[in-house]
């Protein structure tokens, strides 16, 4: 599995975690989490990201309200300043506006949950949000996911 990680994190252009850690000028993370979903739109594809979280009293300034961090080929960095989007910032996402994706209405569903990775499939994109349904949903799966934010959160969509 450490090696998976390790293949993945050099497929993205990323140090590994263990050398990102080495590499990182300032505060050193606690903890360092491989399995972050990002997603750059026309990417098509969830790709594991690396983020350290930190959880000393004098946590590095760049961490967000958990502690966490992302890594860079420059160092630690503030989660915000990460290429990926998500749909925790969208109106769309805030107003709980239904999505139209591949030509199906789908309306929200419950609260984000936690997916791995290898739960969901990628499916479309809408407004540069990456939209997933599980492995080997069809054209027109019942529940969709949009990807919320790099902790892999998702929002279920259910079809109307």
């Amino acid at each position: 599995m450490m090696i998976t990680a390790l293949v993945l994190a050099a497929a993205l252009g990323a140090p590994s975690p263990s050398i990102a850690a080495q590499q990182a000028t300032g505060p050193v993370p606690d903890r360092i989490d491989i399995w972050w979903c990002g997603f750059t739109p026309g990417g098509k594809q969830l790709l594991p990201v690396p983020y350290g979280a930190f959880f000393s009293d004098d946590d590095a300034p760049f961490v967000d309200r958990n502690g966490y961090a992302y890594i860079t080929r420059q160092g630690w960095a503030d989660i915000s300043k990460t290429p990926f989007t998500g749909a925790e910032g969208r109106d769309w996402f805030r107003n709980s506006e239904p999505l139209v994706v591949n030509g199906a209405t789908y309306a929200k569903y419950g609260l984000p949950r936690i997916l791995g990775p290898d739960e969901v499939a990628y499916l479309a994109e809408h407004d540069e949000v990456g939209v997933f349904a599980e492995p080997n949903p069809g054209d027109t799966p019942e529940v969709i996911y949009a990807l919320v934010a790099p902790d892999c959160s998702f929002q279920p969509y259910q079809r109307r």
